[in-house]
């Protein structure tokens, strides 16, 4: 399946690709869509995509959901699933995580250094 673009800017096709028919990208943007994981095997399986279709030296961004400042606000269901005061369920990251345990697969290059508590 061959993606269309949706946005155009300076002559540059953004798309919206499935990630197992995505060919190699330099950069890898995700937007508010890793909370949508039921549970950690496609969190995980939505991270290891990202890593098979970003190139060698490319950027992966991802915009996630977290527990982090709304601690109080949400109610925890199972491991890592929580209800928003919305009623919304989300899969959410949390201060116990960092991006290199939800990385603990890739090459050591794509690694973030821990940062300090």
């Amino acid at each position: 399946m061959e993606a269309k673009p949706t946005w155009t800017s300076s002559g540059r096709n953004l798309s919206n690709m499935c990630l197992s028919t995505m060919p190699a990208r330099s950069v890898v943007i995700s937007n508010s869509v890793l909370h949508l994981a039921g549970d950690a095997a496609p969190f995980e399986s939505m991270l290891l995509g990202f890593r098979r279709v970003l190139k060698r030296g490319g950027l992966c961004f991802c915009r996630l959901g977290s527990t982090i400042g709304r601690e109080s606000q949400v109610e925890r269901i199972q491991e890592r699933r929580y209800k928003s005061p919305d009623g919304s369920e989300r899969y959410l990251a949390g201060r116990d995580q960092s991006p290199n345990d939800w990385a603990a697969n890739w090459p050591t290059r794509n690694r973030i250094p821990s940062q300090p508590s």
